[in-house]
């Protein structure tokens, strides 16, 4: 679970001053609080724009700034097909992969499992870190 905060401001989040980038982020923290959901570590910026402002804040929360190095477009391009060679273009070792759940889960979904399969195919070794592997560099 990581933070993308409260109100997902895409690319207004890099005009936010100190004051509104830590509302976001602390609203965020503050409804996962209310679920009972444990705070998390992890924080993505909105459309993956960082701000001149944000790490700071981050830090004093006890987050950490995660991001993507393959993006798929996936809520832009409607065609799974197209999405896995997209991403394919991008994969190197120890790429993080960005697909998006929420507005065509058919699309993205089936794009998953052919990535899957393509990647698993070529050998390509697939894992999701644990958590605290990644902070201490661990896998």
């Amino acid at each position: 679970m990581g933070n993308h905060t409260q109100n997902h401001p895409k690319f207004s989040f890099w005009r936010l001053g100190p004051d509104g980038l830590a509302r976001e982020i602390d609203g965020f923290e503050s409804t996962l609080s209310s679920l009972g959901i444990p705070a998390p570590i992890w924080f993505r910026a909105p459309a993956g724009i960082k701000n001149p402002f944000l790490h700071p804040i981050l830090a004093a929360r006890g987050l950490r700034m995660v991001a993507w190095s393959a993006r798929a477009f996936d809520t832009q391009i409607d065609d799974s097909e197209k999405i896995v060679d997209r991403i394919k273009r991008s994969i190197r070792s120890g790429t993080i992969i960005l697909f998006h759940e929420a507005q065509r889960p058919d699309v993205c979904l089936n794009a998953l499992d052919q990535l899957l399969k393509e990647l698993t195919s070529e050998d390509f070794r697939l894992i999701v870190p644990r958590p605290m592997g990644l902070l201490a560099g661990r896998r």
